[in-house]
């Protein structure tokens, strides 16, 4: 792993930390989340799987759930 991939993966990881901080879930849970997430997104769309962001807003009635997942392009119909 080059120090390109080695800072990727840290900020994910902080990233990650910083959800669970927020949203009080579990960080094994966050990362199923964030592994669901890509996998049905992948069906429809080439995805940048490293530059995915999640981040959890809450109010006093509701959660937010906010996802930056940059999509290359469309898959073809199969």
């Amino acid at each position: 792993m080059d120090d390109g991939d080695s800072k990727s993966v840290a900020k994910d990881r902080l990233r990650l930390v910083l959800v669970h901080d927020r949203s009080m879930l579990p960080p094994e849970t966050l990362d199923a989340l964030r592994a669901d997430l890509i996998e049905v997104v992948s069906r429809y769309f080439e995805v940048d799987r490293t530059m995915l962001s999640m981040d959890v807003h809450r109010t006093r009635e509701s959660w937010a759930l906010m996802v930056n997942l940059p999509l290359r392009r469309a898959r073809s119909a199969s």
